[in-house]
Formats: structure tokens, sequence, C-alpha cells
């Protein structure tokens, strides 16, 4: 994907921590701006990236929060391809920031950011997943969202040659529940460690899992089971599955869905500021 006259802006820093921004714009609802400006890294590096009347934009959490009010969709790596020359606006998957850090140049690899990943669910595979094939970077995530399947998403990602790996743990088990425990390829135990990620030498792309500690989970599993209902519900009827499975679960949990989820991404934003400084010790 060529990003000629695609960019509305420059990066200021020659080695962005790309933040989608699906989860903050459609994801969150249940949480304020305020909280979201008093909890965030606000580091120069860390770039939330959007679509706005057919252009990329990107800026730090400041300049989101301009738009974040607006009912614009979840745009994912294939609907951003296509809306190329044309005057959409949208939030940015994981799947579309992995399409764009692509087309970046450098021999080094990027970190993307995002906090519950898409995987596989009844047969369906998330564009995620799909894009994780084709990217030379480095997504970092909590885990696969709770909807869907842990272990039938690993096996398709190691099965195809993507590397799965734990931030100081060596198993997945679930997000904001837990679940049955699943195997990753190996564990990272230090920043010092990823300095093996640092090179797109290889061509492959790399999954690196930092889960919510079980005991901030939520134990009530038949939140999630409604919530899950509800969603498949809203998708047979044309609406996006995983803003009302969100929905339904900050209803159902006062508001500590959201709150995990924001904590999570934040999380995961500081390691890859951390292993961001790392690489440039390379």
């Amino acid at each position: 994907m060529s990003l000629n006259g695609f960019f509305d802006f420059s990066f200021h820093t020659k080695s962005p921590i790309l933040v989608e921004t699906a989860l903050l714009g459609r994801g969150l609802s249940f949480l304020k701006n305020e909280l979201l400006l008093y909890l965030w890294p606000n580091y120069e590096n860390v770039v939330l990236l959007w679509l706005e009347e057919g252009k990329l934009r990107g800026g730090l959490l400041h300049h989101f929060l301009e738009v974040r009010g607006k009912n614009w969709p979840r745009l994912n790596s294939r609907e951003l391809a296509e809306s190329k020359g044309s005057a959409i606006s949208g939030f940015l998957t994981a799947s579309a920031l992995l399409r764009i850090a692509a087309a970046l140049p450098g021999e080094r690899r990027r970190i993307i950011v995002t906090a519950g990943m898409g995987g596989i669910r009844g047969g369906n595979i998330s564009v995620d997943l799909h894009e994780l094939l084709y990217s030379p970077d480095l997504l970092l995530a909590s885990a696969f969202k709770d909807s869907q399947e842990l272990e039938t998403s690993l096996d398709f990602l190691r099965e195809r040659g993507v590397r799965l790996l734990g931030w100081q743990c060596e198993r997945l088990d679930g997000f904001l529940f837990r679940e049955d425990s699943h195997a990753l390829d190996s564990s990272l135990k230090t920043e010092k460690e990823a300095q093996q990620l640092f090179s797109r030498e290889d061509g492959k792309s790399v999954v690196l899992f930092n889960p919510l500690p079980p005991s901030v989970r939520i134990k009530e599993r038949e939140m999630l089971a409604e919530a899950i209902k509800r969603g498949e519900e809203a998708h047979r009827a044309g609406v996006d599955f995983h803003p009302v499975v969100n929905e339904a679960l900050d209803r159902a949990s006062s508001g500590r869905a959201s709150l995990l989820q924001l904590l999570a991404l934040i999380a995961n934003i500081l390691l890859a500021f951390r292993l961001n400084a790392e690489w440039e010790e390379i």
C-alpha cells in the first residue's frame, strides 16, 4: 500500500510508536477524556493514527481527543486501503496500523500497540491475523479479545510462521477474563533481550503479549457470555460486533471493563517506549 498523498501530517520522530485508535474511539465510551489525559503517557514518539476525510492524521492524545467523540466507524487494513481517494473518516484498528507501518522505510521493526487484538471466532478470522502474515513488524498486545478462541488463534499464527512471545510470561490465559492457558513460543525477561527483535531482516512479524495480571481480571464470566450474545445479535443486524460487546461489558461491570482495557493499553505503550529506547542504542 503506497502512502503517497495519504498522510496529512509528518512524523516528528524517526522511531514512532504507533497506537491504534479503534479502542479509544469506539470501545471506551464509559471513560471521560479527562481520565485519559490524566493517565496517558504523553511521550512525543507515541503517535495515535486515524483517518479524517480520506487523509491519515496522527498526533498526541490531545490531538486525537478533538475527534474522539465523532460517530466514525472502525477501519481495518482492507477498509483503509479501499478508502484511498475517498472522503471517509474512521478510527484505525491494529491491522490498519500494521499495513501503514509496513509501508514506512527503514531496517528496524516498528512497534504497533493495541490492548485486546483480533483472533478467530466460529471460523471467522480477524483481519488482524491476516495482516500479521505479511508484516515485518512487532504488534504489542495484551491478549486476544475474550470473544475470540485463544488456542485456535495462536495455532493459526504459529503454523504460518508468526513468532508468539510473552513479556515475562511463557503462557497466555486470556484478556479481561481468565481462560485455560496455552504455551507461547518463548518469553522475554528483559528489555535487553528484546534487542534481538530490532531488525526487519527476516521479514516475519512478531506478536509480543503483555497480559493483565490475573488478580485484576473480571471473575464473573456470565458477563462475557451475555456480552457476546449481544454482539452476535448486533452483527446479524449489520452492526459492528466489538463495540457492542465492549458496551455490554461496561454496563455489566459498571465501567470496570473499560478501565482495565485502558490500563492494558497504557501498560503496553510504556513497555513499547522502553523497548524503543533499548533499540535506539543498537
